[in-house]
C-alpha cells in the first residue's frame, strides 16, 4: 500500500496532499500553516459500508485520530486544517484491525468536499491566569496581525462594561512563524464571580470564573497532559469537575521543537483553559532542541503561556509563585539551573521569607520531575534538585509539593 503523505517530511507541497475532491473555499487555494482550524464538510462516498471510518492524522511522532463511523455519510466537525494536517476517508476497515500507520490509508479516498476556514480575526487557542489577587490575564493568537490586543469583559452575557488593552508578541523557530500572541491583563475582579468577555473584538464570547478569596478552594492537577486518547479522557474527566484553578507541572503539548502541536494543544484545552485559571510551570518537553540559529530555549512556551513571574519578583516565566484563597502557591523549574547561587534558588530564598502564613496558611510547590518516585528507570532523574532545594522546603514548612514526568499517580506521607 503506497503512503499517501509522510507528516515529517516538512517539504511537501500541502495540495498534494488533498484527495481530488478536496475544493479549498478560498481562491487562491489551500489555506496556509498559519490558519489554524476549521470545519471539514464531506459528502457521502459510494464506498461507505459499516466498518468505515473518518480520521485525520495530526503532527509527527502522534497517532491518527479516527473520528468514527458515525460520521459516515454528509456531514460537518470541527477540525485541524494546516499544512502537515488533513482529513481522510477510510473506507472498509476490518473490524479490529492494528490502527493504520502515519501515511498509510486503506482502499480509496473520497471524502472531503471543502474546507471553511474560521476567520483569520477569530480568537484561538484562548487561555486565563491569575495575576495578583484580584487581576486575570487572557491569552490568545489570531492569524490577523492587525486585530487589537483588548478585551472586553462584564458580568452578563453580552453586555461589557469594562475594557482593558494589553500587550502581544509573535515569535519564529526556523521555519515556523507564529500567530499574534495577545496578552491582556483585566481587573480588578470580584472573587468567586462569573464573567463574560470577547477577545480583539471579534464576536466569540467566552466566559470565565474567577477563585474564591477564603477557603474552600479547590485545585486541579494535572501534569504531562499531551495529545493523546488519554490527554481527551482527562479532559472530559475535568470537565465534570468544579474546580477553581488547574496546576499544570509541565509537559504541556509534547511539542519539543514541532510548533504546529502548540497551536493544535492549544485548540484542544480552549474549552476549559478559557473558563478557570490555568497555572503552568515547564517540563523537558518544552525545551526546544539547540538547532542552527536557533540557540534560546523554552522559546514557544514563554511566548504563548505568559505566568505572573513579574508580580512575584522573578525574572524569569519558568519560576514564579502566587497567592490565592489562602495558600501560597511556588512553581519552580526542573529544567533551569537550581542549584545555590542561581536565580532560582535566590528567587526562592526570598519568596519564601515572604510567606504571611496568617495570609496563606497553606504553601504549595509545583515542579515537573520529582524528587521522589518508584518508578525504576527513572530513579535520580530530580536527585539535583532534591539535594539543593529540598531543605528549603523543610524549613518553610511546605505542605505539598506537586510533581509530574512520571506517568503514574503516587503520592507520599508528609516528610517533615
Amino acid at each position: 500500500m503506497a503512503p499517501i503523505f509522510s507528516p515529517s517530511s516538512s517539504s511537501l507541497n500541502p495540495s498534494s496532499l488533498l484527495p481530488p475532491d478536496f475544493i479549498p473555499h478560498t481562491a487562491s487555494g489551500l489555506p496556509s500553516a498559519a490558519c489554524y482550524s476549521g470545519r471539514l464538510i464531506w459528502r457521502r462516498s459510494k464506498y461507505k459500508n459499516q466498518n468505515s471510518a473518518i480520521g485525520h492524522y495530526s503532527s509527527e511522532g502522534h497517532e491518527p485520530i479516527y473520528l468514527g463511523g458515525e460520521l459516515l455519510g454528509s456531514g460537518r466537525r470541527e477540525a485541524l486544517v494546516e499544512m502537515t494536517v488533513t482529513a481522510f476517508y477510510f473506507p472498509a476497515m476490518a473490524s479490529g484491525a492494528a490502527p493504520l500507520q502515519k501515511g498509510q490509508s486503506k482502499g480509496a479516498i473520497s471524502a472531503l468536499k471543502r474546507a471553511v476556514m474560521g476567520s483569520p480575526c477569530q480568537p484561538q487557542q484562548v487561555h486565563v491566569s491569575v495575576v495578583g489577587r484580584d487581576h486575570m490575564r487572557v491569552t490568545w493568537i489570531t492569524v490577523d496581525k492587525q486585530v487589537p490586543s483588548t478585551v472586553e469583559y462584564g458580568k452578563e452575557p453580552g453586555r461589557y462594561e469594562d475594557k482593558a488593552t494589553g500587550e502581544h508578541t509573535s515569535y519564529k523557530f526556523m521555519s515556523y512563524t507564529s500567530g499574534k500572541i495577545h496578552h491582556v491583563k483585566i481587573g480588578p475582579l470580584e472573587p468567586d464571580t462569573t464573567y463574560y468577555y470577547t477577545c480583539g473584538g471579534h464576536a466569540a464570547e467566552f466566559s470565565m470564573k474567577t477563585p474564591p478569596a477564603t477557603f474552600p478552594v479547590e485545585f486541579a492537577v494535572v501534569g504531562d497532559m499531551g495529545q493523546t486518547d488519554w490527554t481527551k479522557s482527562t479532559l472530559q474527566g475535568l470537565e465534570s469537575k468544579d474546580y477553581d484553578l488547574l496546576l499544570l507541572p509541565g509537559d504541556l503539548s509534547y511539542a519539543n521543537s514541532t510548533q504546529p502541536l502548540w497551536d493544535s494543544f492549544g485548540r484542544l484545552v480552549e474549552p476549559l483553559a478559557s473558563r478557570r485559571p490555568w497555572m503552568t510551570t515547564e517540563g523537558n518537553h518544552e525545551k526546544e532542541s539547540y538547532l542552527v540559529g536557533e540557540a534560546e530555549s523554552f522559546k514557544a512556551y514563554n511566548a504563548r503561556w505568559l505566568m505572573p513571574h513579574k508580580q512575584s519578583a522573578s525574572t524569569s516565566n519558568l519560576y514564579y509563585s502566587f497567592d490565592v484563597a489562602g495558600a501560597h502557591v511556588m512553581m519552580l523549574s526542573s529544567s533551569t539551573e537550581f542549584r545555590s547561587g542561581s536565580d532560582q534558588y535566590a528567587w526562592l530564598v526570598t519568596d519564601l521569607a515572604r510567606i504571611d502564613r496568617t495570609m496563606t496558611p497553606w504553601v504549595f510547590v509545583s515542579l515537573h520531575t520529582p524528587w521522589y518516585n518508584t518508578n525504576d528507570g527513572r530513579q535520580g532523574d530530580g536527585e539535583g534538585m532534591r539535594a539543593a532545594m529540598e531543605e528549603l522546603l523543610y524549613k518553610a514548612r511546605v505542605d505539598v509539593v506537586f510533581a509530574g514526568h512520571i506517568h503514574a499517580y503516587e503520592r507520599f506521607v508528609r516528610l517533615c
